[in-house]
């Protein structure tokens, strides 16, 4: 038993180191290539190291290569190597940080180099016993002046190392280090060259000492928003090109604006330097559509060793509408390397990228007003919505933003230099489209504030701006105007609508006239707007759809009674024809059907929320309606069927008259008055026009082919046989007329002529005719008739059509 009078005795708490160095490795470290960046981390810092203490020190570089025989990874540089000793204080004792004691004894000495450094902890080498089961360093320091001054350094993941000179016939060269990991059978696939570029491409592809990768350089080391091009004029300029081209390869995104920046090249107001180190590159993206995606996201480098990607806090809670990247080395890492510690200098960092941000958009104002509007325009919601939040950035951004209007959607400032600096809107959700058509035609420009955050900016933009603002309702008396005097026949209608729909109604002038009827209720409030965006909440707040099904079910129980209550009417317009016609109809089943259409497209057009039981009735009504006017359509084509059977019947007989037989080939009748001396070209050049198009139709003229005495029998048997007709008409000729009449009497497709130039009105009007007009130029040694080809291509088209079996009659050949 304890003596509680003495003091409780001390024990030793046993650490097995092995396990503990395994553990911390795989657990500060989540992915096995964080290893590779930790090696090429304190590969760099140790160049960087070298470079700072010998002036003439040239060409630095890290060599990684595999063995998949041997299942190694090696990692060599060039850099400061080791001694012995260090080798013990370095590798030997976690927490001892090689870099650490380095970048305070730059400090002093030179602040550019001691930002290169990346290294804090002292614990990289944790990094390797997470993927190795066998870490060997073989080094020489760069110090020492015996080129054989080399040390092994070997430990399997226990308490226990081994260091010892290299022997003396193993040149290690010129100074520097080599690690080799051997590595574990569950981190083989490391050993993959595809896998190693990935991750010095992730990591250390910014890095300024080359790395290469089985000989081959596999790292950018300078940023692109670093790299100067020598223009023409000998200055060294940043490449938007080159920039535009790196975002695309990166994030696969197109930039709509890039913002390249360092506080080197910075400084503030009163000229002093600004307090961070930081460049990078921001942008603003090209979305297909708004709301496609939010951004407002950075990938963090610090000292030019990649830290985490799409980070959120750093950039303002407004810029959502912004992506970049940033390096520098004021921001302190976590330990695993994957997160940021939020302290003083993260705090400044975030004011500073908003202020370059601020001072952009102020730029952009200035110098391209035009891509500032479209980039508002672009992330319209977003920056609405975002501005509401921050005052600075409102008052910046407001006048540009765009609000949809009855004149479609256009910013604030335009749309406020046409209605007299006032905003008028409406606020009732899902009324769009009817309060613009009602507003507009009294000539107030209106903005739909129905959704969203719209009410709000708008409130927002008034007061700090000082405009006036006014909120329209349908129902305020501006847009209905009812006549002092209704005649019965409109109070009948209106009682008709009660009895069918039991909405109160109520005949009124408005405008427009093509709008037969409008649904209008009270004034909605906000909570109003927020009812349509509750399916979209509970989703996100994991509410099961059951609930939501019921949440609904009862909102639409009151939407029901908040537009079917007192406080709604259906306005029935005066002046529409179709409601004109209504009023006049007799009470019967198809009046009864169309107040029950009307009255649906009113309640459509109003756009509230309809409840199952309101489009079951809307359904059941639009189908009687639709069932009457398809049972009337179906008795008008039994008619035109009767018809038409009527005309093949009368057509049949006609074919079957005595002395009508065809010509074998084709042919055609062409009248015209042949004491007119252009008549006689027009013939041969409509007889050219019918072998140069390929139709082979013989023109049959009454001049050239009577061959009778009895010229009348020979007149009506040529007129019997050919397959069509076309007449000049342009003098009225009575026998022409005469001929035309004929063939319109035998059913032929006939085609008549006229001159442009004719001033002689054709007596009678044939309607299944086709007219061709042209026009005659004389020239000497020749007619050309103009105007006339297209048409008669036009003519015979259809003529084909007309005539069955037309296409299989052969083509006269003469």
């Amino acid at each position: 038993m304890p003596n509680p009078n003495q003091d409780p005795q001390k024990h030793t708490i046993s650490i097995n180191l092995p396990g503990l160095l395994r553990m911390l490795g795989e657990n500060i470290y989540a992915e096995p290539d964080v290893a590779i960046r930790e090696m090429i981390q304190n590969a760099h810092d140790t160049c960087i190291v070298r470079g700072a203490r010998d002036s003439h020190f040239r060409n630095p570089e890290i060599r990684i290569s595999f063995d998949k025989n041997r299942q190694t990874i090696t990692i060599l540089d060039n850099g400061a190597g080791m001694t012995e000793e260090e080798l013990h204080r370095n590798l030997a004792t976690i927490g001892e940080s090689f870099t650490r004691i380095q970048r305070e004894e730059f400090k002093n000495k030179d602040a550019r180099e001691a930002a290169l450094l990346i290294g804090q902890f002292g614990i990289g080498l944790l990094s390797a016993f997470s993927i190795s089961k066998r870490v060997e360093v073989i080094t020489r320091s760069a110090q020492s002046q015996d080129k054989n001054e080399a040390c092994r350094w070997v430990c399997e993941g226990d308490i226990h190392y081994t260091v010892e000179p290299l022997d003396e016939s193993a040149d290690f060269g010129e100074p520097g280090t080599r690690i080799t990991l051997y590595l574990l059978d569950t981190k083989l696939e490391l050993l993959a060259e595809d896998r190693l570029r990935q991750a010095i491409k992730k990591y250390a592809d910014f890095l300024s000492i080359p790395i290469y990768l089985n000989g081959t350089q596999a790292n950018a080391c300078t940023p692109p928003w670093e790299i100067r091009r020598t223009t023409t004029e000998g200055e060294g300029k940043i490449s938007a090109v080159d920039l535009s081209e790196y975002i695309q390869s990166r994030w696969s995104l197109y930039p709509l604006g890039i913002i390249p920046f360092d506080t080197e090249t910075m400084a503030m107001e009163d000229g002093e330097k600004l307090p961070l180190r930081v460049s990078g590159l921001l942008f603003v993206p090209v979305i297909p559509f708004e709301l496609a995606r939010d951004f407002g996201e950075l990938d963090i480098y610090i000292s030019r060793m990649f830290i985490k990607a799409n980070d959120k806090e750093l950039l303002p809670p407004w810029a959502r509408f912004v992506k970049g990247v940033i390096d520098t080395p004021d921001l302190t890492p976590t330990l695993s390397r994957g997160e940021v510690i939020i302290d003083e200098k993260y705090q400044l960092l975030r004011t500073l990228l908003s202020e370059i941000i601020i001072d952009w958009l102020d730029h952009l104002q200035e110098q391209d007003p035009d891509k500032l509007k479209m980039l508002v325009g672009s992330y319209n919601n977003t920056i609405k919505a975002r501005a509401l939040e921050d005052d600075e950035f409102f008052d910046r951004i407001c006048h540009l933003v765009r609000v949809e209007t009855d004149r479609g959607r256009i910013t604030i400032g335009e749309y406020l230099e046409s209605s007299d600096n006032t905003l008028y809107y409406f606020a009732e959700r899902g009324t769009g489209t009817q309060h613009k058509v009602l507003f507009a035609h009294k000539g107030l420009p209106v903005i739909d504030a129905s959704w969203g955050m719209e009410e709000e900016f708008l409130e927002k933009y008034a007061e700090r701006k000082g405009c006036r603002i006014e909120r329209l309702t349908a129902g305020a008396g501006s847009i209905f105007t009812v006549p002092e005097t209704v005649d019965e026949k409109w109070r009948a209608l209106e009682r008709d609508f009660h009895h069918v729909t039991g909405m109160e109604a109520k005949a009124a002038e408005f405008a427009p006239a093509s709008l037969p009827a409008v649904l209008v209720g009270r004034a909605q409030d906000k909570t109003d707007k927020q009812f349509a965006e509750l399916d979209g909440i509970g989703a996100q707040m994991g509410i099961s759809s059951n609930a939501i099904k019921q949440m609904f079910g009862r909102m639409a129980k009151n939407k029901t009674r908040s537009t079917s209550g007192s406080g709604t009417l259906i306005h029935l317009n005066i002046t529409n024809p179709l409601m004109g016609q209504l009023r006049d109809m007799p009470h019967t089943e198809t009046r009864r059907l169309a107040v029950l259409c009307i009255y649906n497209n009113a309640h459509m057009f109003a756009h509230h929320y309809v409840s199952p039981e309101n489009a079951e009735r809307i359904f059941d009504s639009n189908n009687q309606a639709f069932s009457a006017m398809i049972t009337t359509a179906q008795a008008l084509m039994a008619v035109e069927k009767e018809k038409a059977e009527l005309e093949v019947e009368r057509d049949e007989l006609k074919r079957r008259l005595p002395d009508i037989q065809l010509t074998e080939h084709r042919s055609c009748f062409f009248a015209f008055d042949y004491n007119v001396d252009e008549n006689h070209e027009l013939l041969k050049w409509i007889q050219d026009y019918f072998q140069r198009k390929g139709w082979g139709v013989e023109v049959v003229a009454p001049i050239c082919e009577i061959t009778e005495l009895n010229i009348q029998h020979d007149l009506i048997r040529q007129l019997q046989r050919v397959h069509f007709g076309i007449a000049e008409i342009s003098n009225n000729n009575p026998n022409v007329l005469y001929e035309a009449g004929f063939l319109h009497a035998l059913n032929k497709p006939l085609i008549l002529l006229k001159r442009e130039e004719g001033e002689v009105p054709v007596p009678f009007d044939i309607h299944n005719n086709f007219r061709v007009q042209y026009k005659i130029d004389k020239y000497p040694g020749g007619t050309e008739f103009t105007r006339i080809e297209k048409q008669l291509d036009k003519a015979m088209n259809t003529v084909e059509q007309m005539l069955p079996g037309f296409a299989d009659t052969p083509k006269w050949e003469g």
